[in-house]
């Protein structure tokens, strides 16, 4: 598992060194930029990537830590932005946006009901069958 010849025990006093150390200032990065709720979410993130590449971390990590959780706010507000837009297009009508007043499509259907009953029973039928 790690290539560098360390065992998984040391893997994990070094990682949960890290954790220990820089705990504090990563959730405050994220708390500023995304608040409290989303916050956790960057943090876990953040040093589930620092986990993955422990081997590779400089010897002062936290501007990478910083940095890994820029990316990581970055990647919350664009998800926060297409559920957005999902929800947008998820609460308008079926057939496209429908502007205008309602009244005016209850006037229309009332109109068109009004044309219909003029009609014929065989022309109704027909139109009947074709809708």
């Amino acid at each position: 598992m790690d290539e560098s010849g360390g065992s998984a025990g040391c893997r994990a006093r070094q990682f949960t060194e890290l954790f220990g150390t820089y705990y504090g200032p990563v959730p405050a990065y994220a708390r500023r930029r995304v608040g409290a709720d989303l916050a956790q979410d960057v943090v876990a993130e953040t040093f589930l990537a620092a986990w993955s590449n422990l081997n590779d971390l400089p010897p002062q990590p936290l501007a990478w830590l910083y940095r890994t959780a820029h990316f990581m706010v970055a990647n919350q507000r664009r998800a926060l932005a297409r559920r957005g837009r999902l929800d947008e297009r998820a609460r308008l009508p079926a057939g496209g946006d429908i502007s205008g007043d309602h009244s005016d499509l209850i006037a229309a259907d009332m109109a068109l009901a009004v044309a219909f009953r003029s009609l014929s029973e065989a022309d109704r039928e027909v139109l009947r069958l074709a809708g």
